[in-house]
């Protein structure tokens, strides 16, 4: 009779043990973190004071805060000392003005995402920066605008940029961005003019850059 009880004691605290540790198992299995939306390409408009322009650029994520990315700007440039000004009839023109200048920058860099753990997903403030290596082309003024693109001449401009900035996210899938940039850009191959006898030796500056992210 004992030795009947016993073996039930036995085999009960088997059937507990075998229990508890699968009900272990269970709480202590945790479901995956939810992956965070990230930067997949976005359209750009920026504003600077020597023009503006339109681009995109492409996303890569290479760490929970590290974004690279890889773009094309194309914008206009003018000197600083240009002003438009109206003749008697009302047409407008720029004072010794010779040529029309555009440039088509390549922009390769990196973007940190600061303070993640301490604000909400939604709001990111970030750092930029990289480097622009540029095409500059000039038409002559005085002729007709698209007439002008007969007579374009190339230069080449060398240079990078660093800046600040934040993201807002809108949605899963859409975020806005604003970004303060400084670029150093100098002019390496043939002198860019925009203004008569006024050579432009750095095509950069200060820029103000608005993206639309489409996120993935």
């Amino acid at each position: 009779m004992l030795l009947k009880i016993y073996i039930c004691v036995v085999f009960s605290v088997l059937i507990f043990q075998a229990g508890f540790s699968q009900e272990s198992v269970k709480v202590t299995h945790l479901a995956p973190m939810p992956k965070l939306a990230r930067n997949n390409w976005s359209l750009n408009f920026m504003y600077t004071d020597k023009g503006f322009g339109l681009g995109s650029n492409l996303y890569r994520s290479i760490s929970n805060t590290v974004d690279v990315s890889a773009g094309i700007m194309i914008s206009g440039v003018k000197d600083p000392n240009e002003f438009e000004q109206f003749d008697i009839f009302g047409n407008s023109y720029v004072p010794d003005k010779i040529n029309r200048i555009y440039m088509i920058s390549i922009n390769v860099g990196m973007q940190k995402y600061i303070f993640s753990d301490e604000l909400d997903e939604s709001f990111r403030p970030l750092l930029s920066f990289g480097i622009s290596p540029s095409l500059v082309l000039t038409d002559p003024y005085d002729k007709d605008f698209f007439k002008a693109f007969g007579y374009m001449n190339a230069g080449f401009a060398f240079g990078g940029y660093a800046g600040i900035g934040m993201e807002y996210k809108e949605s899963n899938s859409v975020s806005l961005s604003i970004n303060i940039r400084y670029s150093y850009i100098p002019v390496l191959v043939n002198d860019i003019r925009s203004l008569k006898d006024k050579t432009i030796n750095d095509v950069g500056g200060i820029q103000l850059v608005f993206g639309l992210n489409f996120l993935k």
